[in-house]
């Protein structure tokens, strides 16, 4: 019996080893200059820094080319940039027949002062896509990318129950710009204290505090939970109290 049940996680195993290496090893390819079935690809959008209502300067995205499968190769475009009045502008020249089976996407490169905002109308380029006959269908409205700034939250941890929980677990969920923070971990009571942690929150939408805690055996019990909802100040003088 315990041979039969090795046999299908060896086999789950195999396939996503071979999917990550598919995934790794998917060539990148500079765009190549177009010689037939040219059209011209264009991007126009603003940056937003949208609790100050200002645009935003200096802000990157990068244009990818999206496939089915795995197995192909992946042309590269070069990195757009806000301009000081926070537009972005891109146009170049391509050969469509290259992109039969995909279509342009682009992905927030990481910035280190603003979280970008993750909404799926504004995350996909879905009409940046090529018809049977290699013709480009774009979007010529002004893409709008909205952005939230980084601002610091301290969460101060108080240990004043006298229960004995065997597990005890705190993280954040900043839900508009798709962010999970693992704040920290207490396995048993015997390591609850109190500390502080500090956390990357966001200004002008909530960040969400969850807590659970399980005072018995966690595969055999559920956890008692809570949340709350807080807003941080943009200087990152924002703190939170915790008492378990």
């Amino acid at each position: 019996m315990k041979t039969a049940i090795k046999i299908p996680i060896i086999i789950i195993l195999m396939i996503t080893c071979m999917s990550s290496c598919f995934k790794s090893c998917k060539k990148s390819v500079v765009l190549p200059a177009c010689t037939s079935n040219c059209d011209t690809f264009k991007i126009n959008g603003f940056a937003w820094d949208k609790p100050n209502n200002t645009p935003l300067k200096g802000v990157k995205l990068s244009i990818v080319e999206q496939t089915p499968s795995y197995i192909t190769n992946n042309y590269t475009f070069p990195t757009i940039t806000s301009d000081a009045s926070g537009l972005f502008y891109f146009s170049t020249t391509i050969d469509t027949s290259i992109f039969n089976r995909s279509y342009l996407n682009f992905n927030e490169v990481y910035d280190t002062a603003n979280y970008f905002e993750s909404s799926k109308n504004q995350y996909n380029l879905y009409n940046y896509l090529f018809d049977s006959l290699h013709h480009l269908k774009q979007n010529t409205s002004l893409l709008e990318f909205y952005y939230y700034p980084k601002t610091k939250l301290t969460i101060n941890m108080h240990r004043t129950s006298i229960d004995t929980f065997t597990q005890y677990q705190i993280y954040a969920i900043i839900d508009s710009v798709n962010v999970f923070v693992n704040i920290g971990n207490f396995y048993g009571y015997k390591n609850a204290m109190n500390t502080s942690f500090v956390i990357k929150s966001a200004y002008g939408i909530p960040t969400k505090i969850y807590t659970q805690k399980w005072l018995q055996d966690p595969q055999n019990s559920k956890p008692v939970s809570t949340v709350d909802s807080i807003f941080c100040n943009k200087n990152g003088s924002t703190v939170y109290d915790v008492y378990y």
